[in-house]
């Protein structure tokens, strides 16, 4: 009774309290509003994937079309603010709403909910995950979409040929959002393979690829293929790796470790409790191991995504979530174990993973953070543009140009993402994405122009200090 009415309502408000926290946070990060603006486009019908030596802007759409569909609900919204608010609200359903669906599926009824804030706190409260939850990104709807694939095959004893293909179908659409979720394919296959049987496999893999082709075939029926590949394949795949790679890495994994430690500590007890002879066994009896492979298999992709340009912690952030998801599910399935020592611990486990995640005092940045989203440096680029049609230029901002002028601009991230692989743009290339007749180049704080293109363009410019601008850099001609 005391669980029922005390603790989960007091735990449901904090748990809110935090995603309200999250999400006030979006608008305030340059990279949601570059992101959001290829939704914003293609609602307008705008190109997202110009083409090596195509003149117009270059926007930086390095992922599959799927993820930036997924967000047109929210680039509707008229308001950017209330836009990238939306946006990161999707992002948040994206990733939490499978993986409750997962845990109430997987049973027993007495504790989906509890588990679920479980990894839910745990996600909140890692700075990898955190970015995976509240960012608008690829990531959200990858990881979603392969969570769903990998609930729908949790229940071994009643699996049906029309599992296998739902399965592969999520997956394909996962790989659809962001390329890099390919090992979850392999997980899954390899996870059907051992525990059920080589036919589930086969039929799994056919209804990916069946899947997959499907969504390739209307992706190519609407962009040039070769513009697609450049910018997907191309410019993805190519990027140089960050200089030292290697205290990157280590940093990285230093800063990811002990986020680790409430879903790893219990998954090796679990491991260690409940090994049965033969894999096969081991496999059918722990639901929670598929999870834990993908993340498994996800690590060595994240790693190469993590020494290389343009990359960020969000890639440990996937593996991570998958931990915590196998973590849930294993601590779950053992919370009314006949194993004395087995039920103990998996609520100890759960009691620490929801404590670890606890924030309480974000009650407090609530009301502040309503107050201060028009002062965002999107509002703050708006209103000047608005001002002063024309006049600048905002190579980190583009929704100003999209929403006031109906046309996008240079992005310097995205230009540099060009140049770090070979594809530097040309004079008239760079000409054709710049505004016909600015005076002032503006960069929000916390932010640099890093392209060469850009960084040329500007040389002769002077730093200027405009009340407008508050803090921004500022070059003038």
């Amino acid at each position: 009774m005391i669980l029922r009415f005390a603790v989960l309502p007091f735990l449901a408000i904090l748990l809110v309290v935090e995603i309200a926290g999250g999400v006030l946070r979006a608008p305030f990060l340059s990279w949601n509003e570059i992101r959001l603006c290829r939704s914003m486009a293609l609602l307008r019908g705008l190109p997202i994937y110009p083409g090596r030596d195509a003149l117009g802007p270059v926007i930086g759409t390095l992922h599959t079309p799927l993820s930036h569909v997924f967000y047109i609900p929210a680039a509707m919204i008229g308001d950017p603010t209330k836009a990238i608010l939306a946006g990161s609200l999707l992002a948040v359903v994206a990733v939490l709403v499978p993986l409750a669906w997962v845990l109430f599926r997987a049973g027993p009824p007495r504790y989906p909910m509890l588990c679920w804030l479980f990894a839910a706190f745990l996600i909140i409260q890692s700075p990898a995950t955190y970015h995976v939850l509240f960012f608008i990104h690829a990531d959200a709807p990858a990881v979603g979409l392969a969570t769903i694939a990998c609930g729908v095959l949790l229940r071994p004893d009643d699996l049906k040929r029309s599992h296998f293909w739902m399965a592969g179908f999520a997956c394909a659409m996962s790989l659809a959002c962001k390329q890099t979720m390919a090992p979850v394919v392999v997980a899954v296959a390899a996870y059907l393979l051992v525990g059920v049987g080589w036919r589930a496999m086969a039929h799994f893999l056919v209804a990916a690829a069946v899947g997959g082709a499907v969504l390739l075939g209307a992706m190519l029926t609407i962009w040039p293929a070769h513009d697609v590949l450049f910018n997907i394949w191309t410019l993805a795949s190519a990027r140089p790796l960050k200089d030292g790679a290697l205290p990157v890495l280590l940093e990285s994994y230093r800063s990811t470790r002990l986020d680790a430690l409430p879903a790893v500590l219990p998954l090796l007890f679990i491991s260690v409790y409940t090994w049965r002879a033969g894999f096969r066994q081991f496999a059918l009896a722990n639901r929670w191991l598929l999870f834990a492979l993908c993340g498994v298999l996800m690590l060595p992709v994240s790693i190469k995504a993590m020494v290389t340009i343009g990359s960020g912690i969000n890639h440990f952030g996937v593996v991570l979530y998958f931990f915590f998801a196998s973590a849930a599910l294993g601590i779950q399935s053992h919370l009314e174990d006949e194993n004395a020592a087995l039920r103990l611990n998996a609520r100890i486990f759960l009691a620490m993973g929801i404590l670890v995640g606890l924030a309480p005092g974000l009650v407090l940045t609530l009301g502040p953070g309503v107050r201060s989203l028009r002062n965002s440096p999107l509002q703050q680029a708006m209103a000047y543009d608005r001002k002063h049609p024309g006049r600048a230029c905002f190579p980190w901002n583009p929704v100003a140009g999209l929403l006031d002028d109906h046309r996008l601009y240079h992005l310097d991230p995205a230009v540099y993402d060009r140049e770090a692989v070979g594809y530097g743009l040309t004079r008239e290339q760079l000409q054709s994405g710049l505004p016909q007749h600015f005076d002032l180049v503006a960069v929000p704080p916390g932010e640099r122009l890093a392209s060469k293109a850009l960084l040329d363009l500007t040389a002769g410019y002077h730093t200027v200090i405009d009340p407008e601008l508050p803090g921004w850099t500022v070059l003038a001609k």
